[in-house]
């Protein structure tokens, strides 16, 4: 009897040491595969390592710029959503307590149920739609974006199209617990696929899974960097000689707009409102042909300083 329990408590050890180790060892990959995010091997595919914090912080910037852009949607439809929710959920057991108690309301509580049960419906297919379509997902959505660069664009496009083929290296997330999760190829092919760079889960949240409801995770890819991009064949910009920005066109681009105009150099935000506005009115859109580099965000901002001290000298001038 003595020597049964010694050995049960033998093997009990041994199975606690073995999931200790196992934890361990998740652990260990879930921190070791930290460069396999999908934020980072975008930042890889556009520059070197010796620029990649530079380039996390041009991603951060292209991705707040599409959440912008749908945030007002996604604030209508999840309150629409988690509104009728629970309005349904209301009904059915307010009717389910009449019905008990004997009381016969006909179909009186169902023609209340049915609008608040479509509008839940409803809700999550136009989210749904707006970022795959109806039906089975054959090729990706017009992505949206707010912001960036025409190569930036097109080198993100080109990767997400190469993870959404069949043979491309399959995409996961890791859990709490580090297991490792995989995802669908056809997440890539969303609409709102530029927010999968955020570093912010509330942005990720946003984007819908093809076979889900809910998302926040940060994606990783099982490869290396270096070995999308040789499958790419892109040449990432390399650090060295600074990169020389036309401040002139810039600047003149700056001056003919109106708004410029109704800004006031010595008003709390003025910085970052010609900061906004240098962004609109040099990085490629549909509206506009202009593709003018800016530069990135603390260049950018003594810029700024310099347009706001000119713009106060000239009005004293003027004034006096």
């Amino acid at each position: 009897m003595v020597e049964r329990l010694s050995r049960q408590t033998a093997q009990g050890r041994r199975a606690i040491r073995d999931e200790q180790s196992l934890r361990r060892i998740d652990r260990d990959r879930t921190e070791s595969d930290g460069h396999r995010s999908l934020q980072r091997i975008a930042a890889r595919l556009l520059a070197t390592k010796e620029l990649e914090e530079e380039t996390l912080a041009e991603l951060d910037r292209i991705a707040a710029a599409i959440d912008r852009k749908v945030r007002w949607k996604f604030f209508v439809v999840t309150w629409l959503f988690g509104v009728s929710t629970l309005l349904t959920i209301a009904g059915f057991m307010a009717w389910s307590a009449v019905a008990v108690s004997g009381t016969d309301q006909g179909l009186r509580p169902l023609i209340v149920i049915a609008p608040l049960a479509a509008i839940v419906i409803g809700s999550l297919a136009y989210w749904r739609h707006l970022q795959y379509g109806f039906g089975r997902i054959r090729s990706p959505r017009p992505a949206i974006y707010g912001e960036g660069g025409k190569v930036t664009i097109d080198t993100l496009e080109k990767l997400f199209a190469y993870l959404g083929r069949r043979t491309a290296p399959r995409a996961y997330y890791r859990t709490r617990s580090g297991e490792k999760c995989y995802l669908s190829r056809h997440l890539f092919s969303g609409a709102l696929r530029g927010l999968l760079l955020s570093e912010d889960a509330a942005a990720r949240a946003m984007v819908i899974p093809p076979d889900g409801l809910w998302f926040f995770r940060e994606v990783k890819i099982e490869a290396e960097p270096e070995d999308i991009i040789a499958a790419l064949k892109l040449k990432p910009r390399s650090g060295g000689r600074p990169q020389q920005y036309d401040y002139a066109a810039i600047a003149l681009a700056l001056l003919e707009h109106p708004e410029m105009s109704a800004i006031d150099p010595a008003r709390h935000g003025a910085e970052s409102r010609v900061m906004g506005l240098i962004h609109v009115l040099c990085d490629p859109s549909d509206e506009r042909d202009n593709d003018i580099p800016v530069p990135e965000e603390t260049e950018l901002r003594k810029f700024a300083k310099r347009i706001l001290a000119a713009i106060e000298k000239n009005r004293i001038h003027s004034n006096d």
